[in-house]
């Protein structure tokens, strides 16, 4: 398989690679030239992965542009790293553990890791449509130099993998106690473009 971003950046596109089209024996359909029905999903989940990088365009972002990723699941062996053994400290698997079936059974996963689990469907509380930004209209906005602030209510550890630039990362749960440093940041964003009042 063949994984690559056609026309981006410079790159070529399809009919830049393959102007004749293959011979009629070497089309077949996926069912009859044996690929594994996994393969596919696989394969849209690194297109997927690709769209995003572009879309998010940071300096450490790297679409498969001008390049291609042969990726053949069966028989290539992936890249592997070396990880630590097991540590004799471990509360769970070590020498002096005591963690028992009983402790696993009642183990509290939410208090764990600081992260509150939903066993129903969210209810959301949407803004009206009057009240709501498109992705468009607000790089309208970036490109009309119009003075904003950008709010990104991800958890912080959510935020150091990935964010928008210049994007101000206030966690939802302390939204309501923050709303204080967007009026300072927005102030400071419409110093800055020069507004006055």
């Amino acid at each position: 398989m063949l994984l690559t971003v056609y026309n981006y950046n410079g790159g070529p596109c399809y009919w830049c690679l393959f102007p004749t089209p293959p011979p009629t024996t070497a089309c077949q359909r996926c069912a009859d030239s044996g690929f594994l029905g996994v393969v596919p999903g696989i394969i849209g989940c690194l297109q997927a992965l690709e769209a995003i990088k572009i879309a998010v365009n940071n300096n450490w972002t790297n679409p498969f542009s001008q390049v291609a990723a042969l990726i053949e699941l069966i028989c290539s062996v992936p890249p592997k790293v070396k990880i630590r053994g097991r540590s004799v400290q471990c509360e769970v698997c070590g020498g002096n553990s005591t963690f028992d079936r009983q402790q696993f059974l009642e183990f509290d996963y939410e208090k764990f890791t600081q992260t509150p689990l939903s066993v129903s469907p969210l209810k959301l509380n949407l803004f009206p449509t009057d009240s709501r930004i498109s992705s468009k209209e607000y790089n309208e906005r970036i490109l009309d130099g119009e003075a904003h602030v950008l709010v990104d209510v991800w958890p912080s550890h959510h935020y150091k993998i990935v964010s928008l630039p210049k994007s101000l990362n206030i966690p939802l749960a302390t939204l309501e106690a923050r709303l204080p440093e967007i009026s300072s940041a927005l102030k400071e964003e419409e110093e800055r473009k020069g507004y006055w009042f």
